[in-house]
């Protein structure tokens, strides 16, 4: 993992690489309760629609921060939530084409929200850095 950096979470580890996501496609009902650790997350799978990509930010990704749609450009996001600069190059994050699903120590994507309507959400976890946070 790279260095550590600041967030709303405190000072956390970034991945920089695919292997340190563990992911899984699980069916939901409503019933199950929505983690909200810092380092794992759930997103609509039937909204994505594939299993996500792993890799660095490219011009043009982007990141939907809000229910009412408002969409940043990743690069204005990181500045904006103060990843250090040399990180950004460096974090590895999912995507789905040109969306980052989330940022680790920060947001999910807004437009691939759990919902009423899902029937099957995408578990992302970051591995080791629950105890890392410790």
């Amino acid at each position: 993992m790279t260095d550590p950096a600041q967030s709303e979470f405190g000072t956390i580890p970034f991945p920089d690489s695919s292997e340190q996501y563990a992911c899984r496609v699980l069916e939901y009902d409503g019933s199950s309760a929505i983690p909200r650790g810092a380092y794992t997350k759930w997103l609509d799978y039937d909204k994505i629609g594939t299993f996500p990509v792993f890799r660095t930010r490219q011009p043009g990704d982007h990141i939907t921060v809000s229910d009412s749609g408002l969409r940043k450009k990743l690069t204005r996001y990181m500045i904006d939530v103060k990843i250090p600069s040399h990180l950004r190059e460096q974090m590895v994050l999912p995507f789905c084409g040109s969306d980052a699903l989330w940022v680790p120590g920060h947001q999910i994507n807004a437009a691939y929200k759990v919902s009423d309507a899902t029937t099957r959400v995408l578990e992302i976890r970051v591995k080791g850095a629950e105890q890392a946070q410790q």
